[in-house]
């Protein structure tokens, strides 16, 4: 069960525990501290303020839960939290990510998500997580709007690994925005994005991946980039690369043109061309184009067919073998439960008060938790046999999910197991078994 909640929060723990503390002023360990604010996002519980309140009401039940669940010796403040973390290198956290990806490769669950000759793939986009005119984040990244009004957003480049046929991703550590890259010469997405895949292609060297992202980075730079780290990749094609390379292939005898027609689904027309110049700028930078055109049968709402356009540019070797696959990497999204995604977003008037008072670290370590606390997530949905069964005891997530945290903040609970094993046979009282 080296893939089950217990042993992933264990080995996250021991993780937080590793840090090297440098004040001397600390009457517990940073580790609690992390380990809380990981519960409050494992738990999909409410806001911290609402969470602190229900604390203050419940300090017994959810102190022996902090300790049986999440190894949390010592729940600390909401405000002494906030503090401290803001005040942690959030490239601490980066360990956690490393180790619980360890397991996953020990278990070879990996394997599952390969796809095109033996490739994991990996999708990049930028979210932005918090915005507010009224609380302004320090260190981020502020818009000036016509009416005098400024909105401070916070944004972090984010990527996990996906399987256009699996359900479930597995983020890998995020990547903040910083304010400092707003003011140097290239796009400050770009930066984020090429220390987000520098430290990707460290840790995992020998990783056969190829990089899935939309079209404002299939450029010149950005492909020679990938290809020095021995990357591969399917971009979106940009619009004025895609006209200058689709005049290319009208003049060329190499264009391939394919159609693929499905008695009870859509009609794809594909037109690829391999070895062709980006654009008119850089001619020495070859790559093969794929276009494809997808028209869907009208219904009886909406009678006129429907037809969308997608290109791409890629280095692996377009063939009419292939088409399909490569079509299906390129539209592969990273999809992330909005609820899960959103929770920083759809609460974010409760952590901007503390957010606000943040001078360092607090936001990037604070979406650094919530996103380690959904890979536990995704994890658990994929390789634990007793999560699933809780979660179709339940029928639907969202009421999987307030179940878990309102008997976290109800009863004494001994172990995950004895968690999920309550909700799928049932339980009554202080928690007894009903067989």
């Amino acid at each position: 069960m080296h893939l089950s909640k217990t042993n992933l929060i264990n080995i996250i723990s021991n993780s937080f525990g590793e840090i090297k503390e440098t004040r001397i002023d600390l009457d517990y360990p940073i580790a609690d501290d992390l380990m809380a604010a990981f519960a409050i996002f494992s738990l999909k519980a409410p806001p911290l303020l609402e969470f602190a309140r229900i604390f203050r009401n419940e300090q017994q039940v959810i102190t022996q839960n902090m300790k049986n669940l999440f190894g949390v010796d010592h729940v600390p403040l909401i405000s002494d939290l906030c503090k401290r973390l803001d005040e942690l290198n959030p490239l601490h956290i980066r360990d956690a990510f490393k180790k619980v990806f360890a397991e996953l490769q020990r278990g070879n669950v990996l394997e599952d998500f390969r796809f095109i000759d033996h490739h994991v793939m990996l999708s990049i986009n930028r979210t932005v997580f918090l915005s507010s005119k009224q609380v302004h984040f320090p260190n981020c990244h502020n818009k000036h709007h016509r009416d005098g009004s400024v909105t401070s957003v916070y944004q972090m480049v984010c990527a996990a690994l996906v399987h256009p046929y699996l359900k479930g991703v597995f983020p890998v550590f995020p990547e903040a925005i910083a304010k400092e890259d707003e003011a140097t010469k290239n796009h400050s997405d770009q930066n984020a994005i090429r220390r987000l895949i520098d430290d990707f292609r460290q840790e995992f060297l020998h990783l056969k991946t190829i990089v899935v992202q939309d079209g404002l980075t299939s450029n010149a730079s950005y492909i020679t980039y990938l290809e020095r780290l021995d990357l591969r990749y399917i971009l979106g094609a940009k619009q004025g690369d895609r006209k200058f390379i689709q005049e290319y292939m009208n003049n060329s005898k190499e264009m391939q043109e394919v159609e693929i027609k499905h008695v009870d689904g859509p009609h794809y027309r594909f037109r690829y061309h391999n070895n062709v110049p980006l654009n008119a700028s850089n001619p020495d930078v070859r790559i093969n184009f794929l276009d494809c055109l997808e028209t869907k049968a009208g219904t009886k709402k909406r009678p006129t067919p429907k037809t969308l356009r997608f290109s791409w540019v890629t280095d692996l070797l377009v063939e009419d073998a292939n088409l399909m696959e490569i079509m299906r990497a390129g539209r592969v999204k990273w999809n992330i439960d909005s609820e899960t995604f959103n929770t920083l977003k759809s609460e974010e008037d409760h952590f901007e008060h503390h957010l606000g008072l943040s001078n360092m670290h607090l936001p990037t370590v604070f979406c650094s938790l919530l996103m380690l606390a959904f890979l536990v997530d995704q994890v658990e949905q994929r390789c634990d046999g007793l999560f699933r069964d809780a979660l179709e005891k339940m029928g639907r997530p969202k009421y999987f999910r307030s179940k878990v945290s309102s008997m976290f903040m109800s009863y004494d609970l001994d172990s995950w197991e004895f968690l999920y094993t309550a909700i799928t046979k049932g339980y009554k009282g202080t928690i007894s078994w009903i067989d």
